[in-house]
């Protein structure tokens, strides 16, 4: 068993967009209410500040939850197929799922700018997810890779706030991991700085933990965002005494929520369900 240290990777790079571009293996659910604005667009730059919201069957209200799509911090969409396939598969399972975009380096925004956004997002969607069907109940995040370190942080500001869970997928939690050409290149370009020691301060690792449940899921192999992120913040978490726990995928790279027709795919995806539900049916 090996644990890959090295990343992230042009060749994992590569693998991701590969598996980004392949044609969609599962019946794609529109969202009923699409392009829904979660602030004011007037003084705003770069990408569009924007929610998908997906609505089960069936009567409601129902439990909701909040997902938030990756791409890098570079590019990414509330519309890429990863995002899509996990909105569609919640909704169908009885949540109502809102999917907002936000700022990213190649579409306006360093970090600050993305942290902002999806905070904003979280609060447009506490204060407006009955008129979506959802209830009252606490809601639950779900983000990946980047999307997932964002969330992090913008969630610190809702302590008064209980969300339920938090199921991070395959999420970067050291901003200042300096592994490979790109790894070594992005705090300049997310932070503005290459001092390792704002980037560690401004990472997820050095903030203080979240408090409601935290699920990490990461595979051994990922060579975008390496298994030792994972490990690194659980061990840091239960030290703290947070309520954190790890499922690991061994052998697994990232993005597998690219490849419908994967097993890791529809375990994992069983896994977020189950979670979401306490095995129960929402």
């Amino acid at each position: 068993m090996t644990h890959s240290r090295n990343g992230p990777t042009l060749a994992g790079v590569f693998h991701t967009f590969r598996l980004l571009f392949q044609a969609p293996a599962f019946e794609a659910r529109r969202p009923e209410y699409a392009a829904i604005p979660y602030r004011n667009t007037a003084a705003h730059r770069g990408t569009a500040p924007r929610v998908d919201i997906y609505t089960p069957d069936g009567d409601g209200p129902h439990p909701s939850v909040v997902l938030v799509h990756g791409g890098g911090f570079l590019v990414g969409s509330r519309t890429m197929k990863p995002a899509v396939y996990l909105a569609t598969r919640m909704a169908e399972a009885g949540f109502v799922v809102c999917v907002p975009s936000y700022r990213q380096i190649f579409r306006g925004g360093r970090l600050d700018d993305m942290v902002d956004d999806i905070r904003t997002a979280l609060s447009w969607w506490l204060e407006h997810r009955q008129e979506y069907g959802a209830d009252v109940a606490p809601c639950s995040l779900v983000a990946k890779s980047a999307g997932a370190a964002i969330t992090m942080l913008a969630a610190e500001e809702f302590s008064e706030v209980d969300f339920g869970r938090f199921i991070s997928i395959f999420g970067l939690y050291d901003l200042s991991s300096k592994a490979g050409l790109l790894g070594s290149l992005m705090p300049r370009f997310l932070l503005g700085s290459s001092n390792s020691e704002v980037a560690m301060e401004r990472s997820p690792l050095s903030r203080p933990p979240l408090p409601f449940p935290t699920t990490l899921l990461h595979g051994t192999e990922d060579r975008l965002v390496p298994y030792e992120q994972a490990t690194r913040l659980l061990s840091r978490r239960q030290e703290q005494g947070a309520q954190v726990d790890l499922i690991t995928y061994e052998g697994e790279e990232h993005s597998w929520f690219s490849d419908a027709t994967s097993s890791v795919c529809q375990e994992a995806m069983s896994e977020i369900l189950d979670i979401l539900t306490d095995g129960e049916s929402p």
